[in-house]
């Protein structure tokens, strides 16, 4: 993306995003803790609603739930793996509209998805960013796994 201003803001996610760019752009890496912990919060609020509204908080079914609200929100992600213990999924577009910001920004800014499946599983969650478009790959690969 050439141009911040050209950056679409429908949800609050995306106006954190926008502004987690503009503020890593301006001041470096000294800011991405900031960053990773306010995602983080967001994320394990998300997690704690996604929760009230679930059965059962194993990752199968928390990894299901996420998911479907990936879909809902018209993000074009694959599933390439759910299991009890581990979720694997790509996505050919950054759902946080990161292309191009560097792989700093999108590992503190995942840490709402850590957050989220943490508060919504009860769990610790290990996460690999296996491909990232915010560091110029062609999709996003991300593996979310029960630690331990």
């Amino acid at each position: 993306m050439n141009s911040l201003q050209e950056v679409e803001v429908n949800t609050a996610r995306d106006a954190l995003a926008l502004l987690s760019r503009m503020i890593y752009k301006k001041y470096g890496d000294e800011v991405l803790p900031l960053i990773g912990e306010v995602c983080r919060r967001l994320g394990r609020a998300i997690g704690n609603q996604m929760r009230t509204n679930l059965d059962s908080f194993d990752l199968k079914s928390v990894g299901s739930a996420f998911l479907e609200g990936a879909k809902r929100r018209k993000s074009p992600v694959t599933l390439l793996e759910l299991t009890e213990k581990r979720l694997r999924c790509k996505n050919e577009r950054c759902a946080l509209g990161l292309a191009g910001a560097g792989r700093p920004l999108c590992e503190a800014m995942m840490n709402m998805d850590i957050g989220i499946f943490e508060a919504a599983t009860g769990e610790e969650i290990d996460l690999s960013i296996l491909k990232t478009v915010a560091a110029g790959d062609e999709c996003c690969d991300v593996m979310f796994a029960l630690k331990g």
